[in-house]
C-alpha cells in the first residue's frame, strides 16, 4: 500500500499483512491499521495519507516506531484515521464576532449549528485538509430547537453533544474532494438476511443492554408552576409521595406500559423526567424601554424593560414562595431564563429583566448587551406563576405524549451481535457490507421473519474485505407475547359486525419503525384460483389498519407499536371461504395489484358485506 506525504509525494510502499484491517464504529472510531517493518528508519509526519476505497485517511499522531532488535531495524504500526477525526484536533469558536470566541451558548436549528461545526472545520489550517458541508438533516428536526453551552470544546465532542441535544445520530461520508456530516439515523439500503452458514458463520450471543430499557416507564414532568396544593387529596386517597412537586400523567394515569396486557414477568420498570414540560403562557413583547441601572458596581449599565400590553398576568398570581423569572422562547436571547421585576403596587404590564453577568476567563459580559437583546415579538414564558386549569391539563397531555415516544424507543431491543463473516461465501456473492446496511439476523430465537437490524461497525482484513466481523444491532422493537392471542376480543363489538373478526387472525408487532408493513401473508388454500402468497410493503394500508383499529379497538396500542404484521387472514372460516369463492377474478389479479391497498381493501368489503370499511 502506498503512503504519501502531505504534499502528495510516494514516502513509502507499505506490504499489507493479515493484521492490516479497517475498523469502523457509528459515531466512533473509523481507521486503517497497517503494520509493517523496515530496515531503516522512515520518517512518516503528521498529514500523511493512504488512498483506500475512495477515501482518504490521514496519519494525525507523531509516528514513533518500536526498534526491532533481532532484525536491527523497525517495527511500525500505522494508524491512518478517516476525515472524521480531524474534529478531536480543531476547537469549536463562535466565528461571528472579530475575536473568535470559545465559551458561549447558542439556541438554534440543527442545520445551524451543524453549520457552525463545518465553518469551523473549513477554517482549519491542517495541512490537506478537505472542504466541508452540511448534508442530511431529519425533517423532523429541520424546525426543532436546543439550547447547547460550548466551553473550549473540539468540533468531535461539540457535534456529539448537538447529536445528543436533537436524539440523532451522526455520520460522515467523504473522498478526496469533500466531507460531508449527516445527520438522523444512519441506516441505508434493502435489508440483507445474514443467515448462519451464508453471509455469516454463525449467530454469536448479543452484548450490550441498554440501561434505560424499561417496559413500564413512571413519567414525570417539571416542577415550574405546580402549585402547592396540585394532586393533593384527602387522607387515604391517592397522594403524592415524591419530595418535589411535579407534573402527573393526566387522568391519574401512574405509568405508561411498553405494550397492553403486560405479563408481570415482563414488567421492567424506569423513572423518566420531563424538566421542559411544566404549565406554560406564552407571553409577547409589545415593546422594550431602556433605562440606566448600575447592574456591575461602580458602573452605569443599561436595563431593559419589557412591556407586554396583552399579558393576562397579575401580581397575585405569583406563588408564594417562587421567584417570577422567564424564560425565553424566541430572539436571541432564546432558551435564557432572567429573573424579572414588577410593580406590585401600580401594576403596568412592565417586567424588568434582572441582567446576569457571565464570566469567560476573566472577562465579565453582561446579558442583555447591544448584542444580545430583547425585542418587540420576542417571545417568553413566565415561571413561579399560578395558572388557569386549562394550562395544567395542556401541560400533562404533552407529557403524556413525551412519555410514549420515550417509551416505544426504549423498550426496544439494544443487543449487538458480532457476527464473523464466511468469507468464502462472501467472496463468492462480492458481499463487503458498508456501515449502515440493512440487515436481517435470522435464528430461531428471532423467530420466522428474523430480527431487522443494521450494521453499526466493523472490522475487515485489509486485503480480504471479505473476512470481517459485522456488529449487528439496532433498537428494535422487543417481541411481544401475547398481543392479540388471550387478549379480551370483546372489544371487537362481535355482534355488531361478525364478519370482520373471522379475517383477523393474528396480530403482531415485530418489524422495526419505519416498515409500516412488511410483509402481508395471505394465504387463501380454499380458493378455485386464490393466491398463496402476497407480499405488500406500504404504508397505506398500515393508515388503513390504524384507522380499522382506531374505530373497533382491534389493538389499542397500534399507534405505539406503529408496525403491524397482518399474518394469515384465516381461510378456515367457511363464512370467509363462501364469500371470497365468487371473488375469483378480483384473486386472479390480487398479486400484480399487490402495492394498491385498495385490492385487498375490496375484497375484505365484498367478502365480509362491510360497506364502512374504509370509514
Amino acid at each position: 500500500m502506498t503512503i504519501y506525504s502531505p504534499e502528495g509525494n510516494i514516502i513509502h510502499e507499505a506490504p499489507v499483512l493479515s493484521s492490516a484491517a479497517i475498523r469502523c464504529e457509528l459515531m466512533g472510531d473509523f481507521y486503517v491499521e497497517l503494520p509493517f517493518e523496515t530496515e531503516e528508519y522512515i520518517d512518516f509526519p503528521r498529514g500523511s495519507y493512504i488512498p483506500y476505497k475512495g477515501r482518504k485517511f490521514n496519519i494525525m499522531d507523531d509516528v514513533v516506531p518500536e526498534l526491532n532488535a533481532p532484525a536491527r531495524g523497525y517495527r511500525y504500526s500505522l494508524k491512518f484515521w478517516g476525515q472524521q477525526h480531524l474534529m478531536k484536533h480543531r476547537r469549536l469558536f463562535w466565528l461571528n464576532t472579530s475575536n473568535a470566541e470559545a465559551v458561549f451558548s447558542d439556541t438554534t436549528t440543527l442545520k445551524s449549528f451543524a453549520t457552525l461545526v463545518v465553518d469551523n472545520m473549513n477554517d482549519y489550517e491542517g495541512r490537506g485538509t478537505i472542504p466541508w458541508r452540511v448534508g442530511l438533516i431529519p425533517e423532523d428536526k429541520a424546525e426543532v430547537t436546543a439550547n447547547i453551552k460550548f466551553s473550549g470544546s473540539s468540533c468531535w465532542d461539540a457535534i456529539n453533544d448537538i447529536a445528543k441535544a436533537f436524539d440523532v445520530e451522526w455520520w460522515v461520508d467523504d473522498n478526496f474532494f469533500q466531507t460531508t456530516i449527516n445527520f438522523g439515523k444512519c441506516e441505508l439500503g434493502e435489508a440483507i438476511a445474514l443467515r448462519a452458514g451464508e453471509i455469516i458463520k454463525n449467530l454469536p450471543a448479543s452484548k450490550g443492554v441498554s440501561s434505560n430499557y424499561g417496559t413500564r416507564f413512571y413519567v414525570f414532568g417539571g416542577v415550574k408552576n405546580i402549585p402547592s396544593d396540585y394532586l393533593e387529596t384527602s387522607q387515604g386517597g391517592v397522594t403524592n409521595h415524591i419530595s418535589e412537586k411535579r407534573l402527573h400523567l393526566p387522568n391519574g394515569k401512574k405509568y405508561i406500559d411498553a405494550w397492553e396486557n403486560i405479563d408481570p414477568n415482563d414488567i421492567v420498570e424506569q423513572v423518566v423526567f420531563f424538566d421542559n414540560i411544566f404549565p406554560k403562557n406564552t407571553e409577547t413583547i409589545t415593546s422594550v424601554e431602556i433605562i440606566d441601572r448600575e447592574i456591575v458596581e461602580g458602573e452605569t449599565n443599561k436595563a431593559y424593560i419589557l412591556v407586554c400590553n396583552d399579558t393576562p398576568f397579575v401580581p397575585d398570581d405569583i406563588m408564594e414562595g417562587e421567584t417570577l423569572a422567564g424564560v425565553f422562547t424566541s430572539g436571541s436571547l432564546e432558551g435564557r431564563e432572567f429573573e424579572l421585576q414588577i410593580n406590585k403596587d401600580k401594576w403596568d404590564k412592565k417586567f424588568e429583566i434582572v441582567a446576569s453577568v457571565e464570566f469567560a476567563g476573566e472577562t465579565s459580559v453582561i446579558i442583555p448587551n447591544e448584542y444580545l437583546y430583547p425585542k418587540a415579538g420576542d417571545t417568553f414564558i413566565l415561571t413561579g406563576v399560578k395558572l388557569p386549569e386549562e394550562r395544567m391539563a395542556a401541560a400533562e397531555g404533552e407529557l403524556l405524549v413525551a412519555g410514549n415516544k420515550h417509551a416505544e424507543k426504549n423498550s426496544r431491543d439494544t443487543d449487538v451481535y458480532d457476527c464473523p463473516t464466511n468469507p468464502v461465501y462472501c467472496f463468492d456473492n462480492d458481499i463487503s457490507l458498508s456501515l449502515g446496511q440493512k440487515v436481517i439476523l435470522h435464528g430461531e430465537q428471532f423467530g420466522e421473519e428474523g430480527r431487522e437490524s443494521r450494521i453499526q461497525g466493523y472490522e475487515k482484513v485489509l486485503d480480504k474485505e471479505y473476512e470481517a466481523t459485522y456488529s449487528v444491532g439496532d433498537n428494535q422493537k422487543r417481541r411481544w407475547r401475547n398481543l392479540l392471542n388471550g387478549a379480551d376480543v370483546s372489544v371487537l363489538d362481535y355482534e355488531k359486525q361478525p364478519k370482520i373478526y373471522p379475517l383477523i387472525h393474528h396480530l403482531i408487532s415485530q418489524s422495526p419503525t419505519g416498515q409500516a408493513v412488511k410483509r402481508l401473508s395471505s394465504t387463501v388454500e380454499q380458493t378455485q384460483q386464490g393466491v398463496n402468497k402476497v407480499q405488500l410493503v406500504n404504508e397505506q394500508l398500515l393508515a388503513k389498519v390504524n384507522s380499522l383499529s382506531a374505530d373497533i379497538g382491534i389493538v389499542k396500542q397500534l399507534d405505539n407499536y406503529n408496525i403491524v404484521k397482518c399474518n394469515n387472514i384465516v381461510a378456515s372460516i367457511n363464512d370467509v371461504i363462501s364469500r371470497v369463492k365468487p371473488l375469483e377474478a378480483t384473486l386472479l389479479t390480487l398479486q400484480a395489484d399487490a402495492n394498491t391497498e385498495g385490492s385487498i381493501l375490496n375484497i375484505v368489503t365484498e367478502a365480509t358485506g362491510w360497506k364502512d370499511i374504509t370509514n
